[in-house]
């Protein structure tokens, strides 16, 4: 049995749904994250690590729905003191320069592997 009385056999009826269109990310922050998962699936059947999945073979065809937006950037800093003093300095480049004010909300994203 299954908790809350379900049976097994109902539980194999599950069907994923994939929403394939993005309305969130620019189509430059979509194209740079199709192209990082591109790279990094093609890492692991170099190594014989597990090889790309379904997941990210739907990834690759996301559909952007917004205009492209500023190209992203990538940074790879010599530490974490070094990366902290480079966003600081660069937001404080872009309030100096009228882009942003002091009020301004700024997001930052990251990953660490």
């Amino acid at each position: 049995g299954v908790a809350g009385g379900l049976e097994d056999s109902k539980l194999l009826k599950v069907k994923s749904v994939y929403l394939m269109e993005n309305y969130r990310s620019t189509t430059n922050i979509v194209k740079a994250a199709q192209r990082i998962i591109s790279t990094t699936s093609s890492e692991k059947k170099f190594n014989n690590e597990n090889p790309t999945s379904a997941q990210d073979d739907i990834r690759r065809d996301m559909k952007p729905m917004r205009g492209a937006g500023p190209s992203p950037r990538v940074l790879a800093c010599k530490d974490a003191r070094a990366e902290a003093s480079f966003v600081v300095k660069t937001v404080n480049s872009m309030v100096d320069g009228g882009d942003l004010t002091p009020s301004s909300t700024v997001a930052m994203i990251y990953r660490t592997n």
